[in-house]
């Protein structure tokens, strides 16, 4: 039971995050957040990443944060079971980690000649989860078992959630 408890305190925690990380492909985007410039030979992020995907994936975080507010200041057990606040900052910081951890890890896949949509394991699952870890470790402290469970059961469900997207059409590869 108290393996759950943990389990439900780190998923509350990160929802922000993950909200804005999965929304950004449903928006279906075309300008490039680049612009389409390069550095060098390759794109700084490529076509993967637009305006409107992190318009979106920020408003979407934002929503799930500010529904976090309102739900815990009714739900008791969020404060008896130590579950971490989210306020508006936090959900701004674990959001913005997010879409920046993002655009991180394409912006290295260009650097290392890797295309857009070809795999690159655990950067390609961690890159948002790792930066909106760090963002949000200037407001609270995260235990070290919430870090453990986040940086195990994302990349499970970050490729559990490809895969559906893909059988939706909405991404072009599985992973």
């Amino acid at each position: 039971m108290e393996l759950l408890i943990e389990i439900a305190k780190a998923f509350w925690f990160i929802l922000p995050a993950y909200g804005a990380n999965a929304f950004p492909p449903l928006m279906k985007g075309k300008k490039p957040i680049d612009f389409g410039k390069n550095l060098g030979k390759e794109r700084i992020l490529g076509d993967g990443k637009t305006i409107e995907g992190t318009l979106g994936g920020l408003a979407f975080g934002l929503f799930i944060a500010l529904v976090q507010i309102f739900v815990q200041s009714q739900l008791s057990f969020i404060k008896d079971y130590g579950f971490i606040e989210i306020t508006f900052i936090l959900g701004l910081c674990l959001v913005l980690g997010a879409l920046v951890g993002d655009m991180l890890g394409s912006f290295i896949k260009r650097r290392f000649g890797i295309k857009r949509g070809d795999p690159a394991p655990l950067l390609d699952q961690l890159d948002f989860l790792l930066v909106a870890l760090l963002l949000s470790s200037f407001l609270v402290k995260l235990e070290w078992i919430t870090i453990l469970i986040l940086v195990i059961t994302t990349p499970i469900i970050h490729y559990t959630s490809n895969a559906i997207a893909y059988l939706l059409k909405i991404k072009p590869v599985p992973y």
